[in-house]
């Protein structure tokens, strides 16, 4: 079996050997198309986006506020539970500890009792236990916890060693120490040095209720987290109206935009329609007189010989001729919407078999292009068959084209060299218009370009222009 010949570089990758040079002729019918083919954004639909991602943010930004507003409102009513047990403990308890107390007398402890009962065991405050450096209890507002031994938590002692109180946490009710609580409310406990009048060193242990204090929290939250929401819904009510504009000004500059690439397109395609009656009135007439000229004299001469020269001379003449006018069809299609896509794609398939390559055509068209559209895929088609022709060295083609709804599908894939996927510059190469620059302008377009190579050998050309709507 021979070997297959090596895959090309660059533009010419794609069909063989030399780029075509008239790749640009394909951009103008990729911006050729009416304002049907695209539609400027929807301004309310833009802005109905923004509002409901604008509730969607605010309700996220809210929910998160309220929650960072409940953590800070709980942890302010820990730090004021922690300031009113030290206020008990140093203000209240401290002045009336006695050295007979801590000796255990009777007398003293019911002295301190009717002081916590009176001023300390008030709202939030639920137990006062008072304890010693060895772990005893030598007050507390139980009775029966007076003169019990607990070995001190980690807590109690680093407070007797730094002397400082220690921070507000949940207290362990399972605890031996608090075997006699019967509440199934939730206590906060907090540790405080204090000193006897002997100058004995002491821990008052004070008892808050969370409940109760976390009610301060709650009425911080209350107060702040409307100022929150109102904040954020101003700034959301604000940006709504720009939001508005900037829409407006986006839509404003996209139909600019479309404005000029018609005009563009329209400006292309008179020049094209110019140039090709200039060629037909002059060049191509030109050549028809230069060959009745010529026909004549080789029926006027007498000479076998000179006969047959001009004869074939007439000949060149008429087939330059005819190439002329097959250029006038390239440059100026003819009307796709009388004679139809798919006659004219087929007109196309014909004179690529007439070539000595099989091609196949499979065309459903349910008639919705649109004209703009049906000559981005007719100049498609004709760039993709020239090059299969002139490049490729394929035997077979087969065309596809599915149209519906205003939208289109064609693929060309042919079974010659291919290429090298690598090798496509991503720019413009040798004075013409790369591959990706192609893509780019039929992006612009709303359709895609896809060149690839197919399996096992050859090239696919994918054209898609998406439905309308």
């Amino acid at each position: 079996m021979a070997a297959m010949p090596a895959p090309p570089q660059g533009d010419a990758a794609l069909w063989g050997d030399h780029p075509h040079p008239d790749l640009e002729a394909i951009i103008a019918s990729v911006i050729d198309r009416s304002p049907r083919d695209v539609r400027p954004p929807s301004t309310h639909r833009a802005v109905a986006q923004f509002v409901l991602t604008g509730v969607a943010a605010l309700a996220l930004v809210a929910g998160a506020g309220a929650l960072a507003v409940d953590r800070l409102g709980t942890a302010a009513s820990l730090r004021d539970g922690g300031r009113v047990a030290e206020l008990v403990a140093q203000g209240v308890i401290e002045p009336a500890m006695s050295g007979s107390l801590v000796r255990g007398d009777a007398g003293a402890i019911a002295a301190l009792d009717r002081v916590v009962r009176d001023k300390v065991l008030l709202g939030s405050l639920a137990r006062i236990k008072i304890w010693t450096a060895d772990g005893r209890i030598i007050y507390s507002d139980e009775p029966l916890l007076i003169g019990t031994v607990f070995p001190l938590s980690d807590e109690q002692v680093l407070a007797f060693e730094t002397g400082l109180p220690s921070e507000p946490e949940i207290s362990d009710l399972a605890a031996a120490e608090n075997r006699l609580e019967t509440t199934d409310e939730r206590l906060i406990e907090v540790y405080v040095p204090i000193r006897a009048l002997d100058g004995s060193p002491l821990l008052v242990e004070s008892y808050l209720r969370l409940d109760s204090i976390l009610t301060s929290g709650r009425l911080i939250a209350e107060q702040i987290l409307p100022l929150v929401l109102v904040g954020l819904a101003l700034l959301a009510i604000v940006q709504w109206p720009l939001a508005w504009r900037l829409t407006r000004d986006l839509r404003a500059g996209h139909e600019a935009r479309e404005r000029l690439l018609l005009r563009a397109a329209d400006s292309s395609q008179e020049e094209r329609r110019r140039i090709a009656g200039e060629l037909h009135d002059g060049l191509v007439q030109s050549l028809a007189g230069v060959a009745l000229d010529l026909a004549g004299s080789a029926d006027r001469t007498k000479d076998p010989k000179a006969a047959a020269a001009i004869e074939r001379g007439a000949e060149g003449v008429r087939g330059a001729m005819r190439e002329a006018r097959s250029l006038l069809v390239e440059l100026y299609p003819p009307n796709l919407r009388s004679a139809g896509l798919a006659n004219a794609v087929t007109d196309l398939g014909a004179k690529v078999s007439a070539r000595g390559i099989e091609v196949a055509t499979e065309i459903e068209d349910d008639g919705s292009l649109s004209d703009a559209r049906q000559a981005v895929v007719y100049r498609v088609a004709q760039e993709a068959l020239r090059n299969v022709v002139k490049h490729s060295r394929a035997e077979h083609v087969v065309i596809r084209i599915h149209v519906a709804d205003g939208g289109c599908r064609m693929a060309i894939e042919d079974d010659g060299v291919g290429f090298d996927p690598s090798t496509l510059p991503d720019g413009p190469a040798d004075g013409h218009l790369g591959l990706t620059v192609l893509q780019d302008l039929a992006r612009e377009a709303v359709a895609t370009l896809e060149i690839r190579r197919a399996d096992p050998h050859g090239t696919v050309l994918v054209l898609q222009l998406d439905r309308t709507t």
